[in-house]
């Protein structure tokens, strides 16, 4: 995480449906922008599609009371799964169709790294390159 503003403040946000991955919000110094960190669980594990799905409703309806916000991560699913409809208006969308997560076989992937922002937002989202992870790191630049 790069900011030309200090972190002024920190939290972790746990549901009792979402113990296992909870997310985390940033607020930069004389910033009135929370920026939530996300990384929910896998649809492919046992109970995991449940949670996921509560992750995302959860950062929707926290998200909701806020006048302008952020989110970046890891959401471990596509933008035209129905769990994602209530962030689908926020999704900020890539110049193109990027894979974020390599499959196996390689050649095979999704896009199941987002970046969200509240309307009136000054956001844009670009990619970089793949370095070893099976996801591809996920740039969201803000002007505030």
């Amino acid at each position: 995480i790069l900011s030309r503003r200090p972190v002024a403040a920190e939290s972790t946000h746990e549901t009792h449906d979402f113990i296992r991955r909870p997310y985390a919000v940033l607020r930069l110094e004389g910033v009135d922008l929370p920026l939530a960190f996300v990384h929910a669980a896998s649809s492919a594990w046992p109970g995991g599609l449940k949670k996921r799905d509560a992750a995302i409703e959860h950062l929707a309806g926290r998200m909701a009371g806020e006048p302008r916000w952020a989110a970046v991560g890891d959401f471990n699913t596509t933008r035209w799964v129905p769990a994602f409809e209530a962030l689908r208006r926020f999704h900020i969308r890539p110049p193109f169709f990027r894979r974020t997560w390599r499959a196996v076989p390689p050649i095979y992937g999704l896009p199941l790294d987002h970046a969200l922002a509240s309307p009136g937002v000054a956001a844009e989202v670009s990619f970089g390159p793949w370095n070893g992870s099976d996801h591809r790191p996920l740039v969201l630049k803000l002007s505030a």
